[in-house]
């Protein structure tokens, strides 16, 4: 059995009802979806470094803040560990569902705060100002080391560890300034006082007036700036350090794993991107479009992930927070190249496909897949080429597709499984979808993919809204003016009868004048260009509402009852339940029971993180469970339970 696992970033989008209204931070958002949730769900408070809540179905929402901006993160939810690709993405449309239907009742906090307008939760993984988030998978995977390979791996270890001491102790240089400051204060008010003697008041003013300055603009920086320049400091000072241990991690993690996952990752995107706009002349006709939103984030296969542009294929932070975890036999494989899919068959076959790979590499079988010459480069040109018919060079020659490259290893999962005397229904279930899925691929059947696929949906609805308005090569030599009048006015606005006198009133009368030099230039009549502007808008709209959690405003929402999308097995009323119950065979089943344990009283205080329950009161109790598939407690840890309980436990129970 394998542990399954997925993360995913929500934006948190508050859209005022005017111009003039006010929009709260993301992380006051944030903190009234944990109060809905704590209202509606048996919950603790996570013992962990992010802080958060685990809910009784063994979900985990925390705040991802943002390095530089603090306030302005996402809502990042965990599923409960699963053990099987289906059941994952169960409880991954459980969250979606959970996050739904509060959204309302969060919307409707904001508005008794004064905050009037539309909250949007949106399930994507990327916006129109660049920044990138979104999805990231979790497998245990089997990954021993040799008794050689381990001992070299602890010295490296221990020697990062002495190297690290003097990175930490600068890192808490900043707040070292706090006893200076003071300091600095006592000299002010000495030196103030002093200037009251008539002798001293020429010499000691110049002095006063530079540390009144001084203290002016230190009480001018509120908290918010100076966690986005502290977070800076800490993570340009650890920088060298972070680039070196990723170097000495790439030496003893997942080699075998990533020499034979990597051109699977790299061209699973076919039937598993969501999405997006992209303009070029090969993207046109099919409907101005690219496979993957997450490609162009992704620059490099394997580093620790430091809140910077170079973001891995395979991020091994895991292993810079727990070093020693690098010794042991089963580790965790994350996984950043992920897409937030919405669509349950997309998602089955994510995860699904991933886990048949990581079976045959562990069971040593065979693999020989081909390796891209080019893999991160590779990786963005598939994204862009939604004809599918693209080859890529190969290392030691040739080429081939990422078609090819998917056909290669359903063919070996194939050969693989069929060599096993039993093979569970849910493998022959992603087999049969996946050959399925490619079929359609190659034969280009739109009416199977329009109905199955994230980024042809999206496709299918682009096509639709812009049917009437092809999109033609004028179209290209239009964008780049319309994005460079993006930042002046709202476009949206502007309905297709605006005359050019509607836009010059809008504009400043420079910009007026700039915008017509350039449609000279470029050639462009203003009726093509004002048609142009405003495609170009209404296609960026499917382009983001797609991806909103709204069952009347999400585009994919407003589709989904007729969506004939194949049968994974998976219905309202089974992800209706996991919203409440978690998994059976992990021990998120544990992790629940203690959380109904702990929420029968209001006088029982405790926390709880992925495998460890600290209760604080009535008496201190801590029970660890790291193995990920205990699902219930042992005699002795109950019996410690109900002691440190006392008479606040409920007449039921742990199951042993």
């Amino acid at each position: 059995m394998r542990i399954y696992g997925l993360e995913t970033e929500y934006a948190l989008i508050f859209e005022p009802s005017n111009k003039k209204g006010k929009t709260p931070p993301r992380k006051v958002i944030y903190e009234h979806f944990e109060e809905e949730l704590l209202a509606h769900y048996q919950a603790l408070p996570a013992k962990h470094l992010k802080k958060g809540i685990f809910l009784e179905n063994g979900a985990f929402f925390h705040y991802e803040a943002q390095s530089a901006y603090f306030n302005q993160g996402f809502l990042e939810a965990s599923t409960p560990e699963c053990c099987s690709p289906k059941e994952l993405v169960r409880y991954q449309a459980a969250i979606d569902q959970i996050l739904m239907e509060v959204r309302q009742n969060v919307e409707n906090r904001l508005y008794s705060m004064g905050y009037e307008g539309r909250l949007i939760l949106g399930k994507n993984a990327t916006d129109n100002k660049g920044n990138y988030y979104g999805s990231h998978e979790n497998y245990s995977v089997y990954d021993p080391l040799s008794k050689p390979e381990k001992f070299l791996a602890t010295l490296a270890i221990v020697f990062f560890l002495l190297l690290s001491a003097p990175f930490f102790a600068l890192s808490f240089l900043p707040f070292l300034l706090i006893p200076i400051l003071y300091l600095i204060g006592l000299v002010y008010l000495i030196i103030k006082f002093l200037t009251i003697l008539p002798l001293l008041h020429y010499l000691l003013n110049p002095p006063v007036q530079w540390l009144e300055r001084l203290f002016e603009w230190i009480s001018s920086i509120d908290e918010e700036e100076f966690i986005k320049y502290y977070g800076y400091y800490w993570k340009y000072l650890f920088y060298p350090l972070v680039l070196a241990y990723s170097a000495f991690l790439r030496l003893f993690l997942f080699r075998k794993i990533r020499r034979l996952l990597t051109p699977h990752l790299i061209t699973r995107q076919i039937y598993t991107g969501s999405g997006q706009i992209h303009f070029s002349e090969k993207s046109l006709a099919f409907g101005g479009m690219q496979l993957c939103q997450k490609a162009d984030a992704i620059h490099c296969l394997c580093r620790v992930f430091w809140d910077d542009p170079l973001r891995p294929i395979y991020d091994v932070k895991t292993f810079a927070l727990r070093p020693f975890s690098l010794l042991n036999d089963f580790k965790r494989l994350h996984i950043m190249f992920s897409e937030p899919n919405l669509s349950l068959p997309s998602n089955l076959l994510k995860v699904g496909t991933t886990g048949l790979i990581l079976e045959m590499i562990e069971a040593n079988f065979p693999l020989q897949p081909p390796h891209f010459r080019h893999p991160i480069k590779t990786l963005k040109e598939i994204s862009k080429d939604l004809s599918l018919r693209q080859t890529y060079p190969l290392q030691g020659g040739g080429t081939t597709t990422a078609l090819e490259v998917q056909r290669y290893y359903l063919q070996q999962a194939k050969k693989f499984y069929s060599q096993k005397k039993i093979v569970s229904l849910e493998v022959q279930e992603i087999l049969k979808l996946w050959e399925q899925t490619l079929v359609a691929l190659e034969r280009k059947d739109w009416e199977f993919l329009s109905h199955n696929l994230d980024w042809a949906i999206k496709r299918a609805i682009f096509r639709s809204a812009s049917w009437q308005n092809s999109l033609q090569p004028s179209f290209l030599q239009a964008r780049p003016i319309i994005e460079w009048l993006a930042p002046y006015t709202c476009w949206e606005r502007l309905t297709e009868e605006a005359t050019p006198a509607e836009f010059r009133r809008a504009l400043p009368s420079e910009v007026w004048q700039e915008l017509q030099k350039k449609l000279q230039r470029a050639g462009l009549s203003w009726e093509c260009f004002s048609s142009s502007l405003l495609l170009y808008y209404r296609l960026h709209k499917i382009d983001l509402k797609y991806h909103e959690l709204h069952e009347e405003e999400g585009y994919f929402f407003q589709l989904k009852d007729c969506l004939q999308s194949v049968d994974i097995g998976l219905d309202e009323e089974s992800i209706a339940l996991a919203t409440l119950q978690p998994p059976r065979h992990t021990r998120a089943c544990l992790r629940a029971e203690l959380i109904r344990q702990s929420t029968f009283s209001r006088e029982c205080l405790a926390s709880i993180t992925w495998g460890e329950y600290q209760l604080q009161a009535p008496r201190k109790c801590r029970i660890s469970f790291p193995d990920p598939f205990q699902t219930a407690l042992t005699a002795e840890q109950q019996r410690k339970l109900q002691s440190a309980l006392g008479n606040l436990s409920s007449e039921d129970s742990l199951v042993v």
